[in-house]
């Protein structure tokens, strides 16, 4: 291979601009992951509504899981001991404990 200097000095000429633009990238990347983080803090909310049905208890805890394991659905096991479905939810699904 003969020596080719003016085409090496393109060459590097080349690859010292895509540096400087893959450097201009990773600092607008690098603004970017900073601004970002901040956004993700979920705030309080301002109002929330006062609780209106009771927990459920420890009992009625076991036996939501004891209809659950006999196939009853959720809705069914709700109506049965006057609770919220979605206290059931987290009750047959180890969410909820009772009181």
């Amino acid at each position: 291979m003969s020596s080719d200097i003016p085409r090496a000095r393109e060459m590097l000429e080349e690859v010292r601009r895509e540096l400087v633009q893959m450097q201009m990238t990773l600092d607008i990347l690098k603004i970017y992951l900073e601004e970002i983080p901040p956004l993700l803090v979920r705030e309080s909310p301002a109002f929330r509504a006062p609780a209106t049905h009771q927990p459920m208890t420890h009992a009625q805890v076991l036996r939501a899981r004891r209809l659950r394991d006999r196939e009853w659905s959720l809705q069914d096991i709700a109506d049965d001991l006057g609770v919220q479905i979605g206290r059931v939810s987290e009750a047959v699904n180890g969410k909820r404990e009772g009181v």
